[in-house]
């Protein structure tokens, strides 16, 4: 990545513009005419003085500036139309020498003679607009690549987490059926807290702010049936009626929610809505048999944005579990007093 920076910083400028060219050219007129107009008749006055005195012209000849500029034209138009036929001879071996009358092999080409200036700046031209075209699909393919390596990341998390899930259901399960096959050797509050130490694991984000309350109906209220990482203040004063608190409203509403950004102006959370330590985020999951409601299962995060929907997923199995523990106590419950 840094050489893509480095490469950046020394490649990110373009040709000069047709504007910038032509403003050049123009430039370079001015002060050629400025030329002409100033030194051309101050040396054309010293080249008649001495040219007078060397006798080289006659008394009432004068070297005008025009004459001047057209020896010094020749002379550099000569030169031009020299290096111009050595460069071609020296560049091209296909090119005879000679007139339209005679030809003769070239033998002045160069294999390694390096091209005029004009010929490396259009080479160099094409390189630099070559170089910033491919360095700007490197840049794409970098951020492509960033967003794929961020996908796959995601994707090896959740497939963790589900292998996790998988194992976590088996020990469950597992659990279950030994304290059923056992009855009254483990109480329902261990195998509550069983599944509630199990599902904290399973959770997308940071696990390590979260905590969860399970509550069970009681008569016209929700108590708390089961806890992980819950004070016992929090666990003694947390009782809701129907649509009293957050944990109240899901039993109401019967569905699934996730709240996170807990506002405080939200009466779900006023008062003893919430847990005595502070929180930021809450999922809630109703424990439901058809159309009855056993109880309400509670995730908290101390942090904002601690739950994703995807969530709601795995947690659902907890959640399930819960519901059949619960609804096993509740048949034996009704089965005794019948």
């Amino acid at each position: 990545m840094s050489d893509i920076k480095k490469g950046e910083e020394e490649v990110n400028f373009l040709p000069l513009s047709k504007g910038r060219k032509f403003l050049a050219y123009l430039t370079a007129l001015v002060i050629l005419i400025i030329f002409l107009n100033t030194l051309l008749p101050v040396i054309a006055e010293y080249l008649t003085i001495g040219s007078k005195k060397l006798n080289l012209i006659e008394n009432n000849e004068e070297i005008e500036k025009w004459d001047i500029y057209s020896i010094i034209g020749m002379l550099y138009l000569t030169f031009r139309i020299i290096k111009l036929l050595t460069i071609i001879w020296r560049k091209n071996k296909r090119i005879e020498i000679g007139t339209g009358v005679t030809s003769f092999p070239n033998p002045f080409f160069d294999p390694t003679y390096e091209k005029d200036q004009g010929d490396l700046q259009r080479k160099y031209n094409e390189l630099v607009v070559d170089f910033n075209h491919k360095f700007k699909l490197l840049k794409e393919s970098d951020e492509v690549q960033r967003e794929l390596q961020e996908s796959v990341s995601e994707l090896y998390n959740r497939i963790r987490i589900m292998m996790r899930h998988a194992n976590n259901s088996n020990r469950v399960i597992r659990s279950i059926n030994y304290a059923l096959y056992k009855k009254n050797k483990h109480t329902k509050e261990e195998c509550l807290k069983i599944v509630l130490e199990e599902c904290i694991t399973i959770l997308e984000k940071d696990q390590s702010d979260k905590s969860i309350t399970l509550f069970k109906v009681r008569g016209d209220e929700l108590i708390v049936a089961s806890s992980v990482r819950i004070n016992f203040e929090s666990v003694d004063k947390r009782r809701f009626k129907k649509g009293e608190g957050f944990a109240g409203d899901i039993w109401a509403k019967n569905e699934p929610e996730i709240v996170n950004d807990i506002n405080p102006s939200d009466n779900r959370f006023a008062g003893g809505g919430i847990p005595v330590t502070k929180i930021g985020s809450i999922m809630g999951f109703p424990l439901n048999v058809d159309e009855e409601t056993l109880g309400v299962f509670c995730l908290q995060s101390e942090a904002e944005d601690g739950f994703i929907n995807e969530d709601l997923l795995t947690v659902e199995f907890y959640a399930r579990i819960c519901t059949l523990i619960l609804l096993y106590d509740k048949m034996n419950l009704d089965k005794s007093e019948g």
